[in-house]
């Protein structure tokens, strides 16, 4: 555990009086910004009812037809609050000698920390606590609510995205990623070359993770309904200045600092909350399961990889089998020299070659990016 002295904080210490200091803490939760804010938690665990099943109505056949009966279910999703928190030693000479309030400093660079590991959390379920759901993009991974932009251009892309939330019922309010998306907003054209703007894609509003949280090799963007996704707040930030007690390592509880003995005060800086996706049914979809209010661009490597057997020379003859690492891509060859292409022979069983021949593959699959052509030469002696 460091602290803050003299030789790190030497940048506050001036000759001359040019009182400005830059940070850059303006990029502070999208998950906070985004997600609806429920009314603040009295406990550590509360509980929300979802929807779980819908109400059926039936036609009569007759006027004195029985009339048929129906339900509708709840089922509880559960907040549990989890802590962020940290201690900031400091010598009380720094304190003392600095031209600055270090504290006032301090302080938002503590909440731009905290935003971005709410970020990391919520998001792609880094470092979440154990109460937490699994992050947006884990759960729109094992949902099936995710794919890969292959060829498609970024717009095309997001509008396979926002396809796949409506589908199940549920409208798309906003675009969330990394800086990155920026760029590629600036270069949606459409075929005549024209930027495209004013339609449905060009003004979905965008929300960038600019906090450093964001993971661009797991996710390049989410598109969904932000408002579906809920946190609730048990305790804001909160700052305590310090100035007895002891500071331990939480690895092996050995004293770190002496507060009182060694002349120092130290920050605490505690804040609690949780956050929940509720997801309940909706009329085009009644099964919570195979619905999900967001759906996820995979990084463009998530492309179809095909092996070939090794390069071999053979006396009689030679099997060849092939293989790809995704399971529904199809794998499509030849054994002429010829760049292989969809229209190529499919690949369904393992060949036996009797003559020499160089065997080229390509596999193609739904949502993925093709494979890089593999080619292979087996040589009869």
């Amino acid at each position: 555990m460091a602290m803050i002295t003299k030789g790190n904080a030497e940048g506050l210490f001036t000759e001359q009086d040019y009182k400005e200091i830059f940070s850059d803490v303006q990029h502070q939760s999208q998950a906070l910004a985004l997600l609806r804010r429920l009314p603040n938690m009295t406990t550590n665990k509360g509980k929300i009812a979802v929807l779980d099943l819908l109400p059926v109505s039936y036609w009569q056949g007759s006027d004195t037809a029985k009339k048929q009966t129906s339900n509708a279910a709840w089922k509880n999703k559960y907040l549990e609050a989890a802590e962020l928190a940290v201690i900031i030693p400091i010598a009380e000479s720094t304190l003392e000698d600095a031209d600055y309030d270090i504290w006032a400093e301090v302080k938002p660079l503590i909440a731009s920390a905290i935003a971005k590991k709410i970020d990391e959390a919520i998001f792609l379920g880094v470092d979440k606590p154990a109460g937490f759901p699994d992050g947006i993009v884990d759960q729109a991974l094992s949902h099936g609510f995710s794919f890969a932009r292959g060829a498609d251009t970024f717009y095309n892309a997001v509008s396979k995205g926002m396809g796949k939330v409506e589908e199940v019922g549920v409208s798309v309010n906003g675009i969330l990623g990394g800086p990155s998306i920026k760029k590629a907003f600036r270069e949606m054209v459409d075929t005549t070359g024209q930027l495209i703007v004013g339609d449905e894609i060009s003004a979905l509003p965008r929300h960038i993770v600019e906090n450093g949280a964001w993971d661009g090799t797991k996710a390049t963007f989410v598109v969904g309904d932000f408002k579906q996704a809920v946190y609730s707040v048990r305790k804001d930030i909160t700052y305590k200045l310090l100035t007895e007690g002891v500071v331990q390592d939480p690895s092996d509880n050995s004293i770190i600092y002496n507060l009182g003995q060694q002349d120092m005060v130290a920050l605490r800086v505690v804040f609690r909350m949780s956050w929940q996706l509720p997801n309940p049914v909706v009329a085009l979809q009644g099964n919570s399961e195979l619905k999900l209010p967001f759906a996820v661009c995979k990084p463009s490597a998530d492309k179809v990889v095909v092996t070939l057997p090794d390069a071999a020379t053979f006396e009689t003859s030679i099997v060849v089998s092939m293989s790809a690492n995704v399971a529904s891509a199809k794998i499509y060859y030849t054994n002429d020299g010829t760049t292989p292409t969809s229209a190529s022979t499919l690949y369904e069983a393992p060949i036996t070659l009797t003559a020499t021949k160089t065997i080229k593959a390509i596999g193609i699959a739904t949502d993925y990016t093709n494979s890089d052509v593999v080619s292979k030469t087996y040589t009869k002696s």
